[in-house]
Protein backbone atom coordinates (compact mmCIF):
# COMPACT_ATOMS: atom_id res chain seq x y z
CA UNK A 1 0.00 0.00 0.00
CA UNK A 2 2.87 2.38 0.78
CA UNK A 3 4.53 1.64 -2.56
CA UNK A 4 1.20 2.08 -4.35
CA UNK A 5 0.52 5.44 -2.72
CA UNK A 6 4.07 6.63 -3.39
CA UNK A 7 3.70 5.64 -7.05
CA UNK A 8 0.50 7.70 -7.25
CA UNK A 9 2.33 10.70 -5.81
CA UNK A 10 5.05 10.36 -8.44
CA UNK A 11 2.45 10.00 -11.17
CA UNK A 12 0.80 13.20 -9.93
CA UNK A 13 4.18 14.93 -9.92
CA UNK A 14 4.84 13.88 -13.53
CA UNK A 15 1.40 15.10 -14.64
CA UNK A 16 1.94 18.46 -12.99
CA UNK A 17 5.38 18.82 -14.54
CA UNK A 18 4.09 17.90 -17.99
CA UNK A 19 0.82 19.82 -18.17
CA UNK A 20 1.21 22.75 -15.77
CA UNK A 21 2.20 26.12 -17.11
CA UNK A 22 5.84 27.25 -16.70
CA UNK A 23 4.81 30.15 -14.47
CA UNK A 24 2.88 27.78 -12.15
CA UNK A 25 5.83 25.37 -11.96
CA UNK A 26 8.18 28.23 -11.16
CA UNK A 27 5.89 29.40 -8.38
CA UNK A 28 5.65 25.87 -6.95
CA UNK A 29 9.43 25.41 -6.98
CA UNK A 30 9.94 28.76 -5.25
CA UNK A 31 7.30 27.95 -2.63
CA UNK A 32 8.78 24.51 -1.91
CA UNK A 33 12.31 25.87 -1.72
CA UNK A 34 11.23 28.59 0.72
CA UNK A 35 9.23 26.10 2.76
CA UNK A 36 12.18 23.73 3.13
CA UNK A 37 14.39 26.54 4.38
CA UNK A 38 11.89 27.93 6.90
CA UNK A 39 11.68 26.60 10.44
CA UNK A 40 8.10 25.39 10.00
CA UNK A 41 9.03 23.49 6.84
CA UNK A 42 12.04 21.85 8.49
CA UNK A 43 9.93 20.89 11.54
CA UNK A 44 7.16 19.42 9.37
CA UNK A 45 9.49 17.42 7.13
CA UNK A 46 11.98 16.14 9.69
CA UNK A 47 9.93 15.82 12.89
CA UNK A 48 6.16 16.08 12.43
CA UNK A 49 5.90 13.82 9.36
CA UNK A 50 8.06 11.03 10.88
CA UNK A 51 6.04 11.22 14.10
CA UNK A 52 2.77 10.94 12.19
CA UNK A 53 4.25 8.06 10.17
CA UNK A 54 4.89 6.21 13.44
CA UNK A 55 1.42 7.03 14.83
CA UNK A 56 3.30 9.09 17.46
CA UNK A 57 4.75 5.90 19.00
CA UNK A 58 7.81 7.80 20.30
CA UNK A 59 5.57 10.21 22.20
CA UNK A 60 3.67 7.30 23.77
CA UNK A 61 6.97 5.72 24.89
CA UNK A 62 7.96 8.98 26.56
CA UNK A 63 4.56 9.20 28.27
CA UNK A 64 4.96 5.64 29.54
CA UNK A 65 8.48 6.27 30.82
CA UNK A 66 7.80 9.60 32.55
CA UNK A 67 4.19 9.57 33.71
CA UNK A 68 2.83 6.03 33.38
CA UNK A 69 -0.59 7.45 32.49
CA UNK A 70 -1.33 4.72 29.97
CA UNK A 71 -2.39 4.81 26.33
CA UNK A 72 -3.05 8.28 24.90
CA UNK A 73 -4.87 6.83 21.89
CA UNK A 74 -2.47 8.03 19.19
CA UNK A 75 -2.51 4.74 17.30
CA UNK A 76 -6.30 4.54 17.45
CA UNK A 77 -6.57 7.85 15.61
CA UNK A 78 -3.46 7.80 13.42
CA UNK A 79 -3.04 4.05 12.81
CA UNK A 80 -5.54 3.88 9.89
CA UNK A 81 -3.72 6.80 8.22
CA UNK A 82 -0.21 5.54 8.84
CA UNK A 83 0.37 4.09 5.36
CA UNK A 84 -0.47 7.47 3.80
CA UNK A 85 1.96 9.34 6.04
CA UNK A 86 4.62 6.71 5.29
CA UNK A 87 4.00 7.18 1.56
CA UNK A 88 4.50 10.95 1.83
CA UNK A 89 7.68 10.41 3.85
CA UNK A 90 9.00 7.92 1.28
CA UNK A 91 8.14 10.31 -1.53
CA UNK A 92 9.91 13.15 0.29
CA UNK A 93 12.99 11.00 0.91
CA UNK A 94 13.26 9.83 -2.70
CA UNK A 95 12.76 13.39 -3.94
CA UNK A 96 15.54 14.63 -1.68
CA UNK A 97 17.88 11.94 -2.99
CA UNK A 98 17.06 12.49 -6.66
CA UNK A 99 17.47 16.27 -6.36
CA UNK A 100 20.75 15.75 -4.49
CA UNK A 101 19.49 17.63 -1.45
CA UNK A 102 20.56 14.80 0.81
CA UNK A 103 21.11 15.16 4.54
CA UNK A 104 21.91 11.60 5.57
CA UNK A 105 21.60 12.26 9.30
CA UNK A 106 18.13 13.77 8.90
CA UNK A 107 16.97 10.95 6.64
CA UNK A 108 18.19 8.25 9.05
CA UNK A 109 16.66 10.06 12.03
CA UNK A 110 13.33 10.50 10.22
CA UNK A 111 13.06 6.83 9.31
CA UNK A 112 14.12 5.62 12.76
CA UNK A 113 11.26 7.69 14.20
CA UNK A 114 8.86 6.50 11.48
CA UNK A 115 9.51 2.78 12.09
CA UNK A 116 9.54 3.07 15.89
CA UNK A 117 6.51 0.69 16.18
CA UNK A 118 8.40 -2.04 14.29
CA UNK A 119 11.52 -1.46 16.41
CA UNK A 120 9.51 -1.64 19.64
CA UNK A 121 7.71 -4.79 18.45
CA UNK A 122 11.05 -6.45 17.58
CA UNK A 123 12.52 -5.54 20.99
CA UNK A 124 9.36 -6.79 22.74
CA UNK A 125 9.63 -10.18 21.02
CA UNK A 126 13.36 -10.55 21.75
CA UNK A 127 12.94 -9.49 25.37
CA UNK A 128 10.05 -11.92 25.87
CA UNK A 129 12.05 -14.80 24.35
CA UNK A 130 15.05 -14.01 26.56
CA UNK A 131 12.95 -13.90 29.73
CA UNK A 132 11.14 -17.11 28.78
CA UNK A 133 14.44 -18.96 28.31
CA UNK A 134 15.77 -17.67 31.62
CA UNK A 135 12.61 -18.55 33.54
CA UNK A 136 12.32 -22.02 31.99
CA UNK A 137 15.72 -22.81 33.49
CA UNK A 138 15.35 -21.09 36.86
CA UNK A 139 11.74 -21.99 37.71
CA UNK A 140 10.25 -25.40 37.03
CA UNK A 141 7.14 -26.49 38.95
CA UNK A 142 4.48 -29.09 38.26
CA UNK A 143 1.66 -26.70 39.21
CA UNK A 144 1.08 -23.55 37.21
CA UNK A 145 -1.55 -20.83 37.30
CA UNK A 146 -2.64 -19.05 34.13
CA UNK A 147 -4.42 -15.71 34.23
CA UNK A 148 -5.88 -13.92 31.20
CA UNK A 149 -6.89 -10.26 31.34
CA UNK A 150 -8.93 -8.09 29.00
CA UNK A 151 -7.43 -4.58 28.81
CA UNK A 152 -9.76 -2.09 27.18
CA UNK A 153 -7.40 0.91 26.99
CA UNK A 154 -4.44 -0.77 25.27
CA UNK A 155 -3.87 0.65 21.80
CA UNK A 156 -0.31 0.24 20.48
CA UNK A 157 3.00 -1.62 20.75
CA UNK A 158 4.23 0.91 23.32
CA UNK A 159 1.31 -0.15 25.53
CA UNK A 160 2.24 -3.80 25.00
CA UNK A 161 5.81 -3.04 26.09
CA UNK A 162 4.59 -1.29 29.24
CA UNK A 163 2.12 -4.02 30.19
CA UNK A 164 4.57 -6.88 29.60
CA UNK A 165 7.28 -5.13 31.63
CA UNK A 166 4.83 -4.63 34.50
CA UNK A 167 3.74 -8.28 34.43
CA UNK A 168 7.30 -9.64 34.35
CA UNK A 169 8.28 -7.40 37.27
CA UNK A 170 5.23 -8.34 39.34
CA UNK A 171 6.31 -11.94 39.96
CA UNK A 172 10.04 -12.06 39.15
CA UNK A 173 10.71 -15.34 40.96
CA UNK A 174 7.71 -17.40 39.88
CA UNK A 175 6.67 -16.12 36.49
CA UNK A 176 6.91 -18.52 33.56
CA UNK A 177 5.47 -16.41 30.78
CA UNK A 178 3.80 -13.05 30.25
CA UNK A 179 2.55 -11.64 26.97
CA UNK A 180 0.15 -9.01 25.70
CA UNK A 181 -1.38 -8.39 22.31
CA UNK A 182 -3.90 -6.12 20.64
CA UNK A 183 -7.26 -7.31 19.37
CA UNK A 184 -6.95 -7.73 15.61
CA UNK A 185 -10.65 -8.08 14.94
CA UNK A 186 -11.74 -4.81 16.55
CA UNK A 187 -11.28 -1.16 15.75
CA UNK A 188 -10.11 1.22 18.43
CA UNK A 189 -8.42 0.34 21.68
CA UNK A 190 -8.45 -3.07 23.29
CA UNK A 191 -6.30 -6.10 23.87
CA UNK A 192 -5.53 -8.94 26.20
CA UNK A 193 -2.69 -10.03 28.45
CA UNK A 194 -1.70 -13.49 29.67
CA UNK A 195 0.50 -14.42 32.62
CA UNK A 196 1.62 -17.91 33.69
CA UNK A 197 3.02 -18.38 37.20
CA UNK A 198 4.57 -21.34 38.99
CA UNK A 199 2.72 -22.30 42.18
CA UNK A 200 3.94 -24.43 45.05
CA UNK A 201 0.43 -25.63 46.10
CA UNK A 202 -3.13 -25.68 44.89
CA UNK A 203 -4.11 -23.16 47.57
CA UNK A 204 -1.62 -20.65 46.22
CA UNK A 205 -3.46 -20.52 42.90
CA UNK A 206 -6.39 -18.87 44.65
Amino acid sequence: KIIYNTTLLYALKILVQRYASPSLLSSLHCSLAMGEEQTAGVFTKNILLPLLSSSCCSIQLIINAITGLGCAGFNTLLGPLRSYFMSVLLFSTITSITTRKVDLIRIVFSWIVAVTPEIVHFLNVKRREKLQRRQSINTQQDLQCKLELQISDMGCVACIQKIESTLWNSFPDNIVDAAARLHKDKRGKGGEARIVINCSSAGETE
